[in-house]
């Protein structure tokens, strides 16, 4: 962690759990913080986001097009497949929509999407180990895997890492034999990583992705609650990160930062809007207006270098 955040030390040290001083919390990184997070929150911590339908509605069939929020079943197993939780092979997603979640914790988006469209099959990764155990363990993953059908594979990796990393290479070399995914999420992912890491984790998302393909972003935005909130304890580098109680980061980007993030010689731009709801704090009787996150959609253009 930065030495800039040893400013808040004294602050955060009171309410920190008694088994963890911020001595401890800074020498952890940013993995072992979301591994602490989920290991204390558990699975049904984020709800499944079920919203995610209707802002990808061209992974969607006519049905679930007309009716996003429609109930979908869980992922039901149709006792015919044998269990090896692997990369697939290329002959396996043959006329499959396939994607990449990255940053995907306990399945909160990948099981939406993956329920309302039985030809979608999610890579999904995460660089918490104990977030892709917490997956793993969902009935809806050890079902897809006794069936004759897989429809997601998760693994450890962080997306920000570089390139010819080893736990990478199996995901890269599908990607490359498909010509490129079809589609890749970053949904609530980049705010959690420092600065020269949401860039690498957005060019390897190029990378991945075919010419066309569709990547998804959607993260904090400038003027939160809860960037206000972090900003009135000081919990922030001064820099725009900010420093959660539990240690986990988080950034609150503007439309104009999150444009600079997703530069024009990779993407041609579909869409960047805010997202606002009214919220009501029954409390207080009375309601205010939370620019909850940013918005935006991208196409690929064909990159130059793939993997190598």
């Amino acid at each position: 962690m930065s030495a800039s955040l040893a400013y808040f030390d004294a602050y955060r040290r009171a309410r920190l759990p008694a088994n963890l001083t911020q001595a401890q919390r800074d020498a952890l990184g940013l993995d072992e913080r979301w591994d602490r997070f989920y290991a204390q929150k558990g699975v049904r911590f984020y709800k499944d986001r079920h919203w995610l339908r209707r802002e990808l509605l061209e992974l969607m069939p006519p049905a679930v097009r007309d009716d996003p929020m429609r109930w979908c079943a869980p992922l039901a197993s149709d006792g015919t497949g044998v269990a090896v939780d692997v990369v697939p092979a290329t002959n396996e997603l043959a006329r499959m929509t396939v994607g990449l979640e990255a940053g995907c914790g306990c399945g909160s988006a990948a099981f939406p999407l993956l329920r309302a469209n039985g030809d979608v099959f999610v890579l999904a990764t995460d660089f918490s180990a104990e977030a892709i155990r917490l997956l793993k363990s969902r009935d809806e993953y050890e079902n897809q895997l006794s069936s004759s059908t897989r429809r997601i594979h998760a693994w450890v990796s962080d997306v920000a890492a570089p390139p010819g990393d080893a736990r990478w290479a199996a995901v890269e070399a599908l990607a490359d034999a498909l010509g490129g995914l079809h589609f890749v999420t970053f949904v609530f992912v980049l705010s959690a990583l420092e600065a020269a890491q949401m860039v690498a984790a957005v060019r390897r998302a190029a990378r991945l992705l075919r010419p066309g393909g569709l990547l998804f972003f959607r993260d904090y935005g400038a003027g939160d609650l809860a960037q206000r909130r972090l900003d009135d304890r000081g919990q922030t580098d001064g820099a725009g990160t900010y420093e959660r109680g539990e240690g986990t980061l988080a950034r609150y980007f503007s439309l104009e930062e999150v444009g600079d993030l997703f530069p024009a010689a990779l993407f041609d731009r579909v869409e960047l809007r805010h997202v606002e709801r009214d919220i009501t704090n029954r409390a207080r009787q009375g309601g205010t207006r939370e620019r909850h996150a940013q918005l935006q959609r991208l196409r690929s253009r064909p990159f130059s270098t793939r993997f190598g």
